[in-house]
């Protein structure tokens, strides 16, 4: 599934950078996220956001796996997915 990822914030908040997203799926779904990484002078905005996009993956992943099931159909019968 490939994802869109677009800053919505950057800025200094105190030592740390914000960082925050939109991610935009192949179907249109959105997820917004916001992570802060520790600000160090001389590091480039494209560090920053990597920096961040490791911390926000684990949301991001458990998002996409929300949708895993969705649109499936189950045959309560069989007690089992249709293939």
């Amino acid at each position: 599934m490939a994802l869109k990822y677009i800053i919505k914030d950057f800025h200094k908040n105190g030592d740390k950078q914000h960082v925050g997203m939109t991610i935009t799926d192949d179907k249109e779904r959105v997820f917004i996220i916001d992570k802060e990484v520790d600000f160090q002078e001389g590091r480039t905005d494209e560090e920053y956001i990597n920096d961040a996009l490791v911390l926000m993956k684990p949301e991001i992943e458990e998002w996409q796996d929300s949708y895993k099931l969705v649109g499936r159909e189950f045959d309560a019968d069989n007690k089992k997915f249709k293939e």
